[in-house]
């Protein structure tokens, strides 16, 4: 049998040659003269070979084997089949490449959940800089909060709160609504009743409940009415929901609640749902980046724990646009919102694991004739903030088929 080790000698007029084909001899009459001149091998240790020229074809190299045995194609499949340690560089290599293979197709999905694409959907922007989302967001985490305030906006008497400063309310009620909230989910886990969604927000998500800074209001109890009949299986629904929300709710004091309690290991619903942001732009005047960037960072930190929690099989994070106001195009903060729903529908259009829910067509009837369009009143309160029962019923039967749809295509 052929040795697996070869070794490069000089070349005589009765040696065999190897121009890749394992053809044997060398035919003489196949040969060019050569002037003779030696040529050094590249290792510079002082031996020379020579080499035979062939028309038309490459520099050949003389193979010399240790049994001084023509080199087969037989002889290099049976090193290969048969050698052990041969066998085993190549059972190695294969090993390896299977490991590669599987890192990139498996443990790393083409669009990890929470991984922003930029080149996703470039036609999109969910910022205006040329910088990088990751610098941008960067930029946002660094700001001072007097830096996030819309332009019109004095610096001194800027409220916004830095979006990714996880910080809680100093207000005694947002504590007492905090517990509350608290109690629910250890209740829900405790019964062992598996949850299709939680939802996150502010007074729009607390309402649901029938309250509002946790007092129980008695024009809510129609709103609570709907939440019990759409929201449970117990009355009737096709999902379990549990709705945690505080009343001046914003985005900062939202990443303490799930950094803090709020979003525990055992809770693992088919869904998540955000309607955060109103707050933030309403009454504390933060600006379009801040309020972008700080949703967003919301819904990633839900991801990552929910990656964690269900061990890399994450549900999906649904972001809701920020409702319309009842004024509309009267409002001043028109603009401000249809930018920030426009930016966020771009974040979800472009990031894997997310979703964007628009409800603006919901509440909004639009007049193709005269190219107008107006809020449906008997949908919302007086402040044109909250809904109305019916207002919430809408909503919250579009938000039991949108979280159907995900649970479906996630099992």
């Amino acid at each position: 049998m052929v040795k697996s080790s070869f070794e490069i000698a000089p070349a005589d007029e009765h040696d065999e040659y190897w121009d890749g084909d394992f053809q044997g001899d060398a035919d003489e009459s196949d040969e060019e003269a050569f002037d003779g001149t030696p040529m050094p091998l590249a290792n510079g240790d002082g031996r020379h070979k020579t080499a035979t020229k062939k028309k038309n074809k490459m520099k050949k190299m003389k193979v010399k084997t240790q049994s001084e045995n023509t080199v087969s194609k037989n002889d290099v499949i049976n090193m290969l089949l048969y050698n052990p340690k041969c066998r085993g560089m190549c059972c190695m290599g294969s090993i390896c490449m299977l490991i590669v293979f599987m890192a990139f197709k498996l443990i790393i999905p083409e669009s990890a959940s929470g991984a922003f694409s930029e080149e996703a959907l470039p036609e999109c922007k969910v910022h205006t800089t040329k910088e990088p989302y990751s610098e941008w967001m960067h930029h946002i985490r660094r700001a001072n909060d007097t830096e996030l305030c819309r332009f019109e906006i004095e610096p001194a008497d800027c409220k916004c709160h830095n979006p990714f400063s996880a910080g809680y309310d100093d207000d005694e009620e947002w504590h007492k609504v905090f517990d509350l909230n608290l109690h629910a989910l250890n209740e829900t886990i405790g019964k062992g009743s598996g949850l299709d969604l939680v939802l996150y927000g502010d007074s729009i998500i607390e309402r649901m409940n029938g309250r509002v800074s946790g007092k129980p209001l008695e024009e809510l109890k129609d709103s609570l009415a709907v939440t019990k009949e759409l929201f449970t299986k117990e009355g009737g629904g096709q999902i379990e929901a549990l709705p945690l929300g505080i009343a001046g709710e914003e985005i900062h004091t939202l990443m303490y609640r799930l950094k803090n309690g709020e979003m525990p290991n055992e809770l693992t619903p088919g869904a998540w749902w955000l309607m955060i942001g109103t707050n933030d732009v309403v009454k504390s005047e933060c600006d379009v980046d801040a309020v972008v960037a700080g949703i967003a960072a919301v819904a990633e930190e839900i991801l990552r724990r929910d990656e964690i929690n269900r061990q890399f099989d994450a549900s999906h994070v649904v972001i809701n646009s920020l409702f319309p106001r009842l004024q509309l195009y009267d409002d001043p903060l028109y603009q401000t919102i249809q930018e920030i729903n426009s930016r966020l529908e771009c974040y979800a259009q472009t990031t894997a694991g997310i979703e964007f829910f628009n409800a603006t067509k919901l509440f909004v009837s639009v007049d193709e004739a005269t190219d107008t369009a107006a809020v449906n009143s008997n949908l919302f309160l007086s402040d044109g903030i909250h809904l109305t029962a019916s207002g919430n019923r809408i909503w919250e039967q579009a938000i039991v088929g949108k979280s159907l749809y995900l649970i479906a295509h996630n099992s």
